[in-house]
């Protein structure tokens, strides 16, 4: 009869896997934030037409019409997005390792952070299922007050799985801080703190129906402070691995 050994992971495959995880979910935060700050300033999409002195519904059939023009670019960012989060799980993994792997603190934020990946993920893509049936029916001869009631519909409920996820990102985030600060590494427990806080002010915008403070917010996060954070983690993993 055979044996099987269990062969423990080296210092040098952590620091790779790390590495990969972060690099990876860097490079689709950055992609998909600057994909989704050209469709917001209509840069890769025409701008929305303003009909003047037409009926409410004609101006909601114009409207719904440059709508579904602009799902592609929807799907793209949003799809990049997802990637982006789940490699943001993977890397929050390695820290637990890194800052206490047997602290259930430490298990409880990489899970918590976990959870706000699959919340975002679910949520996204019910919001693009929901956005491809309002398009459809847009370009269509159906009801437009229909569809413009099936569009809030389905905006409510993917801000209501954004509120969690980001909330789950917060409690995450402001967990490994409080972990990193007690093990006296406080330049790395203050920036996440800080990045813990975004996602918290996040959600609450998200609460409060979106707009332009959660667009500047996303573009923050999205471009310089995530992956920043994703590198750095990556790093520290490497050096308590070896």
């Amino acid at each position: 009869m055979g044996t099987q050994t269990l062969q423990r992971v080296t210092p040098a495959g952590i620091s790779r896997r790390a590495g990969m995880a972060a690099y990876v979910g860097a490079v689709a935060f950055i992609v998909a934030t600057a994909w989704y700050a050209l469709v917001v300033e209509h840069v890769v999409v025409p701008a929305p037409p303003q009909p003047a002195h037409v009926p409410s519904d004609s101006a909601m059939r114009v409207y719904y019409h440059w709508f579904a023009g602009t799902l592609a670019q929807e799907r793209l960012y949003l799809a990049i997005a997802i990637a982006g989060f789940a490699a943001f799980a993977a890397v929050a993994g390695f820290v637990r390792q890194a800052l206490d792997g047997d602290s259930a603190l430490a298990a409880a934020a990489a899970r918590a952070i976990a959870a706000g990946a699959i919340a975002y993920g679910v949520g996204t893509v019910i919001f693009l299922g929901g956005h491809r049936a309002v398009g459809l029916m847009a370009t269509h001869s159906n009801p437009i007050q229909a569809t413009n009631s099936i569009a809030f519909t389905i905006d409510s409920i993917d801000q209501a799985f954004d509120v969690t996820a980001y909330a789950l990102f917060s409690a995450g985030l402001l967990a490994f801080a409080w972990i990193a600060w007690r093990q006296t590494r406080r330049i790395w427990a203050g920036y996440t703190a800080l990045i813990g806080l975004l996602a918290l002010v996040i959600a609450w915008s998200y609460a409060g129906g979106g707009g332009d403070l959660t667009n500047d917010l996303l573009f923050a996060g999205g471009l310089i402070l995530l992956p920043g954070w994703l590198i750095g983690a990556a790093r520290m993993a490497a050096v308590s691995a070896q």
